[in-house]
Parts: structure tokens; sequence; C-alpha cells
């Protein structure tokens, strides 16, 4: 298992918790709110390498966003909801 954060190359400017990053050239917005566990059979496919300065950006945005946000507030997930 690792930890993985979904792309998207539907870019918004402003959006909170995404982060602009680079992939092959391409520019994508990295989801931070949908940052969760896979399973190594999602490495079959490899998608690109991030550069490591953006990769280090996008670790204290990571880091940043879990030191400020208070989990009491956080609401629930809509599986949570339904139970």
């Amino acid at each position: 298992m690792f930890w993985g954060i979904p792309l998207t190359t539907k870019i918004k400017d402003g959006a909170p918790f995404r982060i602009r990053i680079n992939v092959k050239n391409n520019q994508n917005d990295a989801l931070l709110l949908q940052l969760r566990a896979f399973d190594r059979k999602r490495l079959v496919r490899k998608v690109g390498v991030v550069p490591k300065k953006e990769f280090a950006e996008l670790v204290e945005v990571i880091i940043d966003a879990v030191k400020t946000t208070n989990p009491a507030f956080a609401g629930f997930s809509e599986a949570e909801a339904n139970v």
C-alpha cells in the first residue's frame, strides 16, 4: 500500500486544497482532500514523475493542512452520513 493523491487535468484557479503540478509537461491539479491509501496494484501503470521541487512543495502543503485542520470541524463523509 502507499499514500497517493489523485490528479485532475481540470484546472481551477484559487481553489482550496488543490496544488498545481506538472507531470510529463502537462499541468494537473493535485486534489489534496482526496489523499488516501492505494493498493500496490495501482503501480502497474506509471503515469509520470513529479519533479523534486514540486514534490517538496506538495509535502509542505499537506503537512500545513494537517497541522491547521481541526478534525472536530471536518464534518462527516457521505459514507458516514448514510450509516
